[in-house]
């Protein structure tokens, strides 16, 4: 009898921790040129590309939600998703979740009026200068660290061009394929500066306790990710 209990033990663990899921969920948001849905209804972009060649060639179904960015997050803290992604690194998140490799470039820029003579990179424009940037986004939750001084947040990208051109706000922070993406027609994109002020690569956080269950996953997911990258630089 009491060599059973070692077996018994070994099953139970070997039943809660296991190699790889056959089934992921992760949550994201309508964001341009990362994911968005196209003309058929399919959900696509950057991002998504990558994601599904990376899970197809681990053999893992995936299964993705698109939902309010602050829910995508919180599913995800409350484990009704796995993950959610396109994300940057951002403290908080590390908390409740474990970030993988790169999945997609992104680079934040400062928007300015062209011949303003508006310096970004001065301590007076940190000091004095009203910003804007997009509610709930890693960027303005690091302009608010960083102690630069947020005077308007806003979901429209038009409507921080709008603050700048009526001297609402002095500049605002934005993805650069975000922002060339949504104001690609629009007239008043020509009249701004811009100015590289992070370089900010965004990836899939997975929260901890699905990684617990599946330790040997991100590597998996990571090396995925990677011949990816590599089979579509070689296309």
């Amino acid at each position: 009898m009491y060599r059973l209990i070692p077996a018994c033990v070994f099953f139970i663990a070997s039943q809660s921790i296991q190699a790889l899921p056959n089934n992921v969920k992760l949550s994201t948001k309508i964001w341009p040129p990362y994911h968005y849905f196209d003309s058929q209804g399919e959900l696509t972009g950057i991002s998504v590309k990558h994601l599904n060649c990376s899970f197809a060639s681990m053999g893992i179904n995936l299964t993705i939600e698109v939902v309010p960015w602050s829910r995508a997050q919180q599913h995800t803290q409350m484990g009704i998703s796995d993950g959610f992604f396109s994300a940057s690194w951002n403290a908080s998140r590390d908390e409740y979740a474990t970030r993988s490799v790169d999945i997609a470039p992104q680079n934040w820029i400062w928007y300015t009026l062209k011949d303003s003579g508006t310096d970004t990179s001065s301590d007076d424009f940190k000091k004095t200068a009203k910003v804007a940037g997009t509610r709930g986004s890693n960027i303005v939750h690091w302009l608010k660290k960083n102690n630069y001084n947020v005077s308007a947040e806003t979901m429209a990208l038009d409507n921080m061009v709008s603050m700048i051109l009526t001297g609402r706000v002095d500049a605002f922070m934005e993805n650069q394929f975000v922002a060339e993406d949504a104001l690609k027609d629009s007239k008043h994109f020509a009249k701004l500066e811009q100015t590289i002020a992070r370089s900010m690569p965004v990836g899939v956080y997975f929260n901890h306790p699905f990684l617990t269950k599946y330790p040997t996953f991100l590597e998996s997911f990571n090396q995925a990710v990677e011949q990816c990258h590599h089979q579509k630089n070689s296309d």
